[in-house]
C-alpha cells in the first residue's frame, strides 16, 4: 500500500509522551491547520527529529496519513525559535492551548498560521515596558480569536506599542470581553 507525503511549514505547539520514546506532536500546519501526528522515536536519544520537535519549534514537516492517524516521516528545522524577551513564553504558551482548544483538527488556518509564526520575528517585545507588554498579551488573544471568527479586531492597530498601553489601560474590559467569548464556546463554565 502507497502513502501520500504531505509536506508543510509548521509551528511545534505541544508534545506529549507516547510510550518510552515516542511522541504525539500538536502542529499548526499552514496547509492544514492544526494536526496531532505520532512521531515513531521522536524522543529518542538518537532520533534525528528530536531537535526539531520541541515547543514553538518552526520546522517543514513530513506527514502521512495513515489507518492510525498522522505519522510524521520527516522534520526539518525552517527557522530558529527566538524570545526576544523571557516575559513572552507564556503570553505564546496560553495562546497556542488557546488554539489547540478552538480550533478543529484540519480546520484551514493559513492567516492565523502566517499571524502566530509572524510573531517569533517581532523584536520589539524587549522594549516593551511591563504595561505595554500586559496589553501585548490581551492583543495577542485578540489577535488569534479575530483570525478563528470570535472576534471583530480593531484593524491598523497591530504591533503598535501605543495601542498594547491603550490595551493595558483597559484589561478589565478586555479581559471581561475575553472570557464571556470563551464562556461561548464552552472552554470556561
Amino acid at each position: 500500500m502507497s502513502y501520500t507525503i504531505f509536506k508543510t511549514e509548521a509551528l511545534v505547539l505541544g508534545v506529549e509522551t507516547v510510550g518510552e520514546q515516542s511522541a504525539l506532536v500538536t502542529f499548526l500546519t499552514r496547509d492544514h491547520g492544526l494536526l496531532r501526528a505520532r512521531a515513531q522515536n521522536g524522543r529518542g536519544i538518537e532520533s534525528k527529529h528530536r531537535p526539531f520537535l520541541a515547543r514553538f519549534s518552526r520546522v517543514t514537516v513530513d506527514l502521512v496519513l495513515g489507518a492510525g492517524g498522522w505519522r510524521v516521516t520527516g522534520v526539518h528545522e525552517r527557522a530558529r525559535m527566538r524570545f526576544h524577551h523571557i516575559s513572552a513564553f507564556p503570553v505564546f504558551l496560553r495562546g497556542a492551548k488557546l488554539i489547540e482548544k478552538l480550533l478543529g483538527e484540519g480546520d484551514p488556518a493559513d492567516p492565523l498560521f502566517v499571524f502566530f509564526d509572524g510573531m517569533f520575528d517581532t523584536p520589539f517585545l524587549e522594549t516593551l515596558s511591563d504595561t505595554e507588554r500586559k496589553g501585548f498579551e490581551i492583543f495577542f488573544i485578540i489577535e488569534i480569536l479575530s483570525h478563528l471568527g470570535y472576534w471583530d479586531r480593531d484593524a491598523g492597530r497591530s504591533g503598535d506599542p501605543a495601542y498594547f498601553a491603550e490595551l493595558a489601560a483597559s484589561s478589565l474590559k478586555y479581559v471581561t470581553s475575553i472570557n464571556e467569548v470563551l464562556r461561548t464556546t464552552h472552554l470556561m463554565s
